[in-house]
């Protein structure tokens, strides 16, 4: 396991993917804050002759954009390099050699899964810190209890995701067999949460209005405990099937 894990850190660092990752994150993690506090003005400015009157930017303005960033380039380029991580060796032929030494099916499973959830780890460590400073110099107040809890509600958003490209990953040989279907799970589930049914609030998608809304301090915690409940279930579950199909399939 650990020499499975040590191939999939190096193949991160080669590929450039933590450090595209760790910018990309800081990226939006620093302009949250300035875009919710001077975007008002700045449009004002631009309304030459029209009179509009903007609320004055607070705190939660910062917090909303800044969750409203992770949901949504962010998200779809996790996606996207998810499906390339877990699928490479597939499509570089490199599964027969790595199989061919006494290596675990099930532990290439987890491998790849701890490594990509740990580089998400890392990389929103880093987003929380550089927003949290910019936030705080910016509005002067940061709720770092709030904040921490609503980083945890959209890691295991990205978990979700994450499980879901790996199962995919798993099934298919092509890496846009994989990546269509975990972009139509995406899409089924938002579409899903949309219609007002009272099972569908307990959707994955869901969390990202949580996440939200834990900021605001507006959040229904039973309902989001359960959906986080239900959520850590289905990536047990989806984790599983990856290991169930990848024992049962032909390598060549």
């Amino acid at each position: 396991m650990r020499t499975l894990v040590k191939y999939d850190i190096v193949n991160i660092i080669k590929t450039k993917k933590l450090l595209v990752l760790i910018i990309l994150f800081l990226l939006f993690a620093l302009l949250a804050p300035v875009t919710a506090r001077y975007m008002p003005e700045l449009l004002s400015n631009l309304a030459v002759g029209i009179q509009i009157e903007f609320p004055e930017p607070t705190v939660y303005d910062s917090y909303i954009q800044f969750f409203g960033d992770l949901n949504e380039i962010i998200l779809y380029v996790l996606m996207f390099m998810a499906v390339s991580f877990f699928i490479r060796d597939k499509t570089k032929g490199h599964l027969p050699m790595i199989l061919s030494k006494p290596v675990s099916r099930k532990n290439y499973i987890l491998s790849k899964i701890l490594t990509y959830n740990a580089l998400i780890i890392d990389c929103m460590i880093i987003a929380g810190l550089g927003f949290g400073l910019y936030t705080f110099i910016i509005f002067g107040e940061l709720h770092i209890g709030l904040l921490s809890l609503a980083l945890l509600v959209q890691f295991v958003r990205y978990m979700f995701v994450i499980a879901v490209c790996m199962l995919f990953s798993s099934l298919f040989k092509s890496y846009f067999a994989a990546i269509g279907a975990a972009f139509g799970v995406n899409i089924v589930f938002g579409i899903l949460g949309a219609i007002n049914i009272r099972a569908f609030d307990f959707l994955p998608n869901k969390l990202v209005p949580y996440a939200m809304q834990v900021m605001t301090e507006s959040v229904n915690y039973t309902d989001m405990w359960i959906t986080f409940g239900i959520v850590l279930v289905l990536i047990v579950l989806m984790i599983f099937g990856s290991i169930k199909i990848f024992r049962n399939q032909e390598v060549n």
